[in-house]
């Protein structure tokens, strides 16, 4: 049989193989998110294993190690959720602006809640997953400072409300206030847009 014949017969099979790591990639970052919504706050791979159906020794062929398999799903789980970084028009009125900087807020954290307590949990032993966390972070800081920047021309003292506004509407702020606080969403919604709009007028 000729090389080129070899390569031909061989590509099925090798491309079938490719397919197998694929789903099986799927099936395991699936199950780690999963156990993370679920509230498990350090997933281990039996855990992962158990809940996926793929073995462990498969598992670390796809993954070189646990933190390879927690940098893959946590940039997956935000690029899944880019939907709630969409522009809002500058040009609306600032009640407006606040409103729904606040729906897309709450809506992104309430969605990423248990995710983002394991990677703070992460970032202080990972310097990958705080690179992570920083990106997200900045993206959120730049959003505000776009949507509030003509309020921002208008007070004095900007340089030090705007870190007020970012402080506002954080992950923090808002986990404080559905788990601490015990408030509804939709109480803490009112909440955050009534301390907005005390800084911003």
């Amino acid at each position: 049989m000729s090389k080129q014949s070899a390569a031909i017969n061989d590509k099925p099979r090798l491309d079938g193989r490719n397919l197998r790591a694929e789903k099986n990639r799927e099936l395991v970052a699936e199950a780690f998110l999963k156990l993370l919504v679920d509230g498990e706050s350090n997933p281990t791979a039996q855990m992962i294993s158990e809940r996926s159906g793929v073995s462990t020794s498969t598992l670390f062929r796809l993954y070189e190690d646990l933190e390879a398999l927690h940098i893959a799903v946590l940039t997956e789980r935000v690029e899944q959720l880019r939907e709630y970084f969409v522009d809002i028009p500058i040009q609306l009125p600032l009640n407006e602006r606040v409103r729904q900087l606040v729906k897309l807020r709450s809506s992104y954290y309430e969605k990423i809640g248990n995710v983002r307590r394991y990677a703070v949990a992460r970032r202080s032993v990972s310097k990958i997953v705080d690179n992570l966390l920083r990106r997200n972070e900045k993206r959120l800081y730049s959003q505000i400072q776009q949507l509030f920047a003509a309020e921002m021309a208008e007070l004095e003292q900007a340089s030090d409300v705007l870190p007020g506004v970012d402080n506002i509407t954080s992950w923090e702020s808002w986990d404080r206030l559905r788990t601490v606080q015990k408030l509804s969403v939709k109480r803490a919604k009112v909440v955050v847009e009534t301390a907005l709009m005390r800084l911003l007028c």
